[in-house]
């Protein structure tokens, strides 16, 4: 018997193909004679790796021959011990081996699989999802963008062609966890994607043929680091001319298919039908339709102590009573109608969350609703309910006559007008289409916007939301969340970065390097110690329910993080102890309430609301669990966000100084990177709001910069970059002028790099979309003259050694718009409209870097006007732009070196 002798490195790169070798080993210790017989037996390699002090054989690393090759992952790097064993029938090596980092970052492969994680192989359809996964070396925890392309270029392989072939316009992002990226490209919810997919062919073909091409892209730092193969979708408008011949020639066994009529959906009327029968619905006047699962049964006006009304009155409060079955969590709509023999007028409406079978809702007609109704004598009310398309009206009482009305003069002074103008003063900004029900829809447009994806159609997100929506309805309106557009964006953005809407359950399911970069008290010497212990090392089944409660006691009831969250300390010996602080308090709830300290506050604020809501009894302290439930899942967050008044703080604005202030109150810990996401979810949210609430009073309120509906400005909130490229404050520096000591032809913008969207100011045509040396990534926009001029505006020159334009500028019959120093292009068509996002800013083509991230922007008589031209064919951008102040506390933040990672 001898010993194997093993060669090969001991401390291997990871991300390398390192070659082990073997010769054997006398008893005597001499090598063998080279020239003696080799065994004819095969040499068998395996790969160790230490756990727990035992060592466990890998799968998978099984090896036969002289000579093998091995290539090392990143989990590698915090393996307890690793070891290559090599026999020969009955001869052994072994070599323990320690991994070093690679040199640089890197994505090894970017693979496509289907749902079932099977590698495609065969044409997927529009309603299938790809799921794309990025190998990769040096990157544990940073986050890599993934991008969807349609491929119309020959052969594969990303191509310039494809710019304008973008499934998803803002990339998905994903951070690297056990040295592998993974995202879903759900094709069912990019509804636009084989309409790209048919606006341009690859040279030389006619058509996009029977299938449509597509790969992935991943991006890291703004540069595409790995590609995918192509992969094929069955093209939904292939014209199969086989099929049509047989069609053709033989028509009997192909029938045409029947013509769909033509459908139009009927408006439901905004009023009740005057012949509504008016009275309690009983077991013999049930409506045609009732949900099947829930009914209305009745609606009565009564007193609080649930006696029938006779008549209403003027300023006294009654109550709606709402009979229903099976109807409990969900949300119906109330409105109380003034009866007109021409036409009914609903004075009052609000949608209702029902809590049980009997549910009271209180109104009281004041003296505005009172001259909604028109007639001022002999006024009638009833009480309409609508759930779906089954509506449930009351019988009809008359409103006395014997409560005066309020004297209303018409001098300012009267205490009766001070009154109205206050309460009209209160309702300024306060929008109507924001009391709009949010749909779990509504969620999963904006999220899909934010790079998350799709909240639905995947367990367990299609389960959890609708759980709870109708709460979230009903206590962001109790709670004026929804009084407009600012708060509303801002409370669901933030809900959004904390739990996605859906993961209100806090899990401890970590990886080694997830537990330290995540949870700080594993961060310590200590604390790395038990990560190694806790953490899973190769995939996510290996945390047990002990082990999650053992992490979460590490994490939150120990030194020092228990002191923030109020927790009592965790002996080492009851980490497994899910009644202590740190597993009992953990997050639970939309923004995750966590510790003891915030569980004390809750149940305090609970307390006091408690009868306002009619809400139970209960102890949120004894049974946390309780935050579980639907309705606690949205008070945990909504008691958070009102006891540190963030309504006020909301309203404010959706701009990133106005998202940090709430940000640094929820998690002021967050690094840059986290806090961007956030102003990104606000941001989104914004944008599905305003988009649903068109009349919202504060949707233009320090918004979208427009003089007039013709045009919108290059950026939102334009304002002029008041540092240099070396970072000295120099705002003559980004003028239209030559402070610089030579022409600088165009204006410079200030504009965040890889986040700030860019518009198309006017209606126009990109005649260009390429790089050229100086500017980097550039689009040109073809405008007509004379809109253009429309827009123009009295401009008084203001900046050093400024110009108003070059001498051949107004003789030119064509105008240009150039956009310059782009990192992206966001358009999905040539032609265009003012407001359409075109690109996302950067600083490409800026050879040296620069202080001053900005966008460039030229207005021309000549499409692409050369360096030497300087002046001539150009005009001063601030005659078509108007500036705001600039946000110095805001550009400063970017004050430092912003290098653009393209090669351009």
């Amino acid at each position: 018997m001898a010993n194997l002798i093993i060669s090969g490195e001991t401390n291997p790169e990871i991300g390398k193909d390192i070659f082990y070798s073997i010769f054997p080993v006398g008893l005597d210790q001499t090598i063998a004679n080279p020239l003696s017989p080799i065994s004819t037996q095969p040499a068998h390699w395996e790969i160790y790796v230490l756990e727990k002090r035992k060592w466990r054989k890998t799968t998978q690393n099984a090896k036969t021959g002289d000579t093998v090759s091995y290539n090392f992952n990143q989990k590698s790097l915090v393996r307890e011990g690793i070891k290559i064993v090599v026999t020969r029938g009955n001869d052994k090596g072994e070599l323990h081996i320690k991994t070093k980092r690679a040199g640089k970052p890197k994505v090894k492969k970017v693979e496509l699989f289907d749902r079932n994680y099977h590698k495609i192989s065969k044409p997927l359809n529009y309603t299938d999802t790809i799921i794309a996964k990025a190998y990769c070396d040096e990157m544990e925890g940073e986050t890599v963008l993934f991008t969807l392309w349609e491929d119309d270029a020959v052969g594969s392989g990303h191509n310039k062609i494809n710019e304008m072939n973008k499934i998803n316009p803002i990339p998905l992002r994903k951070d690297v966890v056990d040295g592998v990226a993974e995202v879903r490209f759900n094709m069912a919810l990019y509804t636009q994607a084989a309409r790209i997919a048919d606006m341009q062919v690859a040279k030389g073909d006619k058509n996009e043929g029977k299938n449509h091409e597509y790969y992935v892209t991943v991006d890291y730092y703004g540069k595409m680091v790995g590609e995918s193969k192509n992969v094929n979708i069955q093209n939904p408008n292939y014209d199969n001319p086989i099929q049509r011949a047989l069609e053709l020639q033989y028509p009997e066994k192909f029938p045409p298919k029947p013509k769909e009529p033509n459908k139009r959906s009927t408006p439901s009327p905004e009023k009740p039908k005057k012949d509504a029968f008016k009275a309690p619905i009983t077991a013999k006047a049930k409506t045609k339709a009732p949900d099947p699962k829930g009914k209305i049964l009745s609606a009565h006006f009564v007193t609080l102590g649930q006696q029938p009304l006779k008549d209403l009155q003027l300023n006294v409060p009654f109550y709606a009573k709402i009979r229903s079955e099976g109807m409990k969590g969900k949300t119906i709509k109330l409105t109380l109608f003034e009866d007109d023999s021409a036409f009914d007028d609903p004075v009052y409406e609000k949608f209702v969350l029902i809590t049980s079978d009997v549910s009271l809702h209180q109104i009281k007609i004041d003296e505005e609703m009172y001259k909604v109704g028109g007639d001022l004598s002999g006024q009638q009310y009833y009480i309409e309910i609508k759930y779906t398309s089954e509506t449930v009206n009351s019988s009809v009482l008359n409103l006395r006559d014997d409560a005066p009305l309020t004297k209303m003069k018409t001098g300012k002074s009267t205490v009766g007008v001070k009154k109205q103008e206050k309460k009209q003063e209160n309702n300024k900004e306060e929008c109507k289409s924001c009391q709009i029900l949010l749909t779990v829809n509504d969620l999963d447009k904006f999220m899909k916007v934010t790079g998350h994806g799709s909240i639905l159609n995947q367990t367990p997100y299609d389960k959890r939301i609708p759980a709870y929506i109708s709460y979230l309805n009903k206590y962001m309106s109790d709670f004026e969340i929804n009084k407009n557009c600012y708060r509303r964006a801002n409370f669901l953005g933030q809900v959004a970065k904390e739990t996605k809407f859906w993961s209100y359950k806090e899990d401890f399911v970590h990886s080694v390097g997830s537990l330290i970069s995540n949870l700080k008290n594993f961060r310590t010497l200590e604390g790395k110690k038990y990560a190694n212990e806790l953490g899973y090392k190769k995939n996510k089944s290996e945390i047990t329910k002990e082990i999650e409660i053992k992490i979460a006691n590490y994490a939150y009831a120990r030194n020092p993080k228990r002191f923030d969250l109020g927790n009592n300390e965790c002996p080492l010996n009851k980490l497994n102890d899910p009644e202590e602080d740190g597993y009992k308090y953990r997050g639970r709830g939309l923004i995750q309430l966590t510790g003891r300290n915030n569980y004390t506050k809750f149940q305090e604020w609970y307390n006091k609301n408690r009868q306002k809501l009619s809400l139970p009894d209960v102890d949120f302290i004894k049974n946390p669990d309780l935050v579980f439930e639907p309705e606690y899942i949205v008070l945990s967050a909504i008691y958070f966000w009102d006891a540190n008044n963030l309504n006020q703080k909301a309203n404010s604005g959706v701009q990133e100084k106005d998202v940090l202030t709430i940000t640094n109150i929820i998690n002021s810990g967050e690094d840059q990177n986290k806090k961007n996401i956030r102003f990104d979810y606000v941001k989104a949210a914004y944008d599905m709001l305003t988009e649903k609430a068109s009349d919202c009073p504060l949707k233009a309120k320090n918004q979208i910069s427009k003089s007039n509906s013709s045009w919108h400005d290059p950026v939102d909130n334009p304002q002029i970059t008041v540092h240099n490229f070396n970072g000295s404050y120099d705002p003559d520096f980004s003028s239209f002028g030559g402070h610089r000591g030579r022409p600088h032809t165009g204006l410079d913008i200030f504009a965040i790099n890889k986040r700030t969207k860019i518009y198309a100011c006017l209606k126009g045509k990109i005649v260009y979309s390429d790089n050229i040396p100086g500017y980097g990534k550039t689009i040109v926009l073809k405008v007509d003259k004379d809109d253009l001029e429309k827009n123009k505006k009295n401009y008084t020159l203001k900046y050093d050694r400024e110009q108003t334009k070059g001498d051949a500028y107004d003789s030119g019959e064509n105008r240009y718009i150039l956009y310059a120093h782009l990192s992206s292009y966001e358009f999905t068509k040539k032609d265009v409209e003012p407001g359409d996002v075109i690109a996302i800013s950067g600083v490409t083509g800026i050879a040296e870097a620069t202080h001053g991230p900005h966008l460039h922007i030229e207005f021309s008589s000549k499409q692409l006007p050369q360096r030497g031209d300087h002046y001539k064919y150009r005009c001063n951008p601030l005659y078509y732009i108007s500036l705001v102040t600039p946000d110095r506390s805001l550009q400063e933040k970017y004050n430092k070196v912003n290098r653009s990672t393209d090669n351009i």
